[in-house]
């Protein structure tokens, strides 16, 4: 009897950069510099740390801010269906920014970026986010993501289907649209997975695996190819982030306390001077 042997299964070199880009994770490229710019920063004192001052220092608060965002919307978007491809935090070589996150699936393809805003109101205007008298713009860099998705997708997207910008507003205690870009759509993080649910179906599910493939082929011809595993320094720089994270909850309730404090002596102060003031004023006025 001879054996049969079966030649290994040539590897799709799209398929494989593919699956490397979908091992990325949520703010992976936001921490990696949130880590590198607090590598060298010097650590908050200890008076700053008892008075719940915030660990995180204003060099690293952009890359912290984003990582934060990315990964409450990154949460959201690995919920969707098998049949929705996700990648997260895509580099772009030679800026100091990067894809936050690109979605094909049945609803289209869809580049997303994030705004992180911690428990404020925003009002969504043409351009820009309004909160607490602070303007952020959003409009340019996610044109400027949905035309570089675009352009690493090709020919593979089929006529009449077009990459959307979208922007996903993470933290915020409210959401009011004053107004409707009429590129960009903007959405809450909480609500943005029923919301590409929630498109008609353009593409199919070989048509969606396609246009990732093309997405991630292209992308490595022009940023090079990604790390196959996880990496050293992706390890420390999560572990740095974790600890900012950790001891920004404890600075947050540190506030709360001192907060509470004050008001307890304030009520006390208020409380002698109201039962001591009769008698005060019987002792010198009377």
């Amino acid at each position: 009897m001879t054996e049969t042997s079966t030649a290994p299964e040539r590897a799709v070199p799209g398929l494989e950069a593919l699956r490397r880009m979908e091992r990325r994770r949520p703010g992976q490229e936001s921490i990696a510099r949130t880590a590198a710019v607090r590598a060298g920063s010097s650590s908050p004192s200890v008076v700053h740390r008892m008075l719940g001052g915030s660990p995180v220092g204003s060099a690293e608060r952009a890359a912290f801010d984003a990582a934060r965002g990315e990964r409450i919307v990154g949460r959201e978007l690995d919920a969707l269906p098998n049949r929705w491809i996700v990648l997260h935090s895509l580099p772009s070589p030679g800026t100091s920014g990067d894809l936050d996150h690109v979605i094909v699936g049945p609803g289209g393809v869809f580049a997303v970026t994030t705004r992180f805003v911690a428990g404020a109101d925003v009002i969504v205007g043409d351009d820009d986010l309004v909160t607490s008298g602070r303007r952020m713009p959003f409009a340019r860099s996610a044109v400027s993501a949905a035309r570089r998705v675009a352009q690493l997708a090709g020919r593979s997207l089929p006529p009449g289907v077009a990459v959307r910008g979208v922007v996903v507003v993470a933290g915020a205690r409210t959401v009011r649209r004053g107004s409707r870009h009429r590129v960009v759509d903007v959405r809450e993080a909480a609500a943005v997975r029923e919301w590409l649910e929630s498109h008609p179906p353009v593409l199919d599910d070989d048509a969606v695996e396609g246009v990732a493939v093309q997405i991630a082929q292209s992308y490595e011809a022009t940023a090079g190819a990604l790390p196959r595993g996880v990496t050293a320094s992706t390890v420390t720089s999560a572990a740095i982030f974790a600890r900012l994270e950790r001891e920004s909850a404890v600075a947050r309730r540190i506030r709360v306390l001192w907060r509470a404090v004050g008001v307890a002596v304030l009520t006390g102060a208020l409380w002698v001077s109201f039962t001591q003031l009769p008698a005060w004023l019987a002792l010198h006025l009377g």
